[in-house]
């Protein structure tokens, strides 16, 4: 069971996300603007470590809607075009894992997906920052490092150490490298 509470820290509004066991909440994660977007100077959202992970500790898992279900890991044709329109739409949050049926493997769309917000995990590509995190192949989300905790009382900046980082993997950025090539060599139009 999750719980999210929004509150501001540095002048930017965050969400506070606890996760309840044994009849108590506790600080798990902390949703705010993304340090690394910063850096590239980009804007957008990230997750960052309200209390402190070690490594091989699960987080949470990558919710959000169930797109398809894919035997063996392959798209069923007649959720083909299904895929490739999300895609086409722009949807950044597309994730396929295997579940917990042997050979069976889903498509999430995490896009609107509420507590943890695993799904606001960034790419640190170009950032000059590894991933401290890692994928399983049932779409949990572990450590692989330390993670420090967020500290409310500083600065986004001062606790970009604690932001969750996920290496995507090149079969993303074939795909977001050519689409944010085209959006920038088409020109705008008018409305």
């Amino acid at each position: 069971m999750w719980r999210s509470q929004r509150r501001r820290i540095d002048g930017e509004e965050v969400r506070l996300v606890s996760r309840r066991k044994e009849n108590r909440y506790s600080r798990w994660l902390v949703a705010a603007p993304s340090c690394a977007l910063r850096s590239l100077g980009l804007p957008g959202d990230g997750i960052y470590a309200a209390r402190r992970f070690t490594a091989g500790q699960m987080l949470g898992e990558y919710g959000g809607r169930e797109v398809c279900r894919c035997p063996d890991g392959d798209v069923l044709p007649q959720d083909a075009a299904r895929v490739d329109r999300l895609l086409h739409q722009g949807h950044n949050k597309l994730l396929m894992h295997r579940t917990a049926a042997p050979g069976e493997w889903v498509v999430v769309d995490g896009e609107g997906g509420g507590p943890p917000y695993l799904q606001l995990t960034n790419d640190p590509r170009g950032t000059g920052r590894g991933a401290n995190v890692q994928l399983t192949d049932t779409g949990w989300i572990r450590a692989t490092q330390e993670i420090p905790a967020f500290d409310p009382a500083r600065t986004l900046a001062e606790n970009a150490a604690s932001e969750i980082l996920l290496t995507y993997g090149d079969g993303y950025w074939e795909h977001w490298g050519e689409k944010q090539q085209q959006q920038v060599s088409e020109p705008a139009r008018a409305v």
